[in-house]
């Protein structure tokens, strides 16, 4: 099944690694003895305070704090995929909402 996204931002961004894509070895990403595992995920240099959009689904995950993730929503998608934005300043989404695609999961930072 194909996943449909709206990017989540206004405007085009940089990513932070090179390649921008899913897997490289994060220098955050370690396991219990300290070697390095994948990156699950990509991540993009957006100004703080930046909205950002969130796909269709319902809020299944929300935390202040998880695992260095900061202010962390996530969205369990119609097709059973799971969609998490981290490191944001704030947060317009509650546990358990019904979310339409583009709307406004609140705003990005360094959390």
């Amino acid at each position: 099944m194909a996943i449909r996204l709206k990017w989540p931002y206004k405007y085009p961004v940089i990513s932070v690694a090179p390649d921008g894509k899913f897997g490289r070895l994060g220098k955050f990403d370690k396991d219990k003895n300290g070697n390095p595992l994948p990156h699950q995920g990509s991540d993009y240099r957006i100004p703080c305070n930046t909205p950002f959009f969130l796909p269709q689904g319902k809020v299944d995950l929300l935390e202040k704090n998880n695992f260095g993730y900061g202010y962390y929503v996530r969205v369990l998608m119609p097709n059973g995929y799971r969609l998490g934005f981290a490191h944001n300043n704030r947060l317009d989404v509650y546990l358990g909402q019904d979310i339409q695609e583009g709307q406004i999961g609140g705003l990005t930072g360094n959390t």
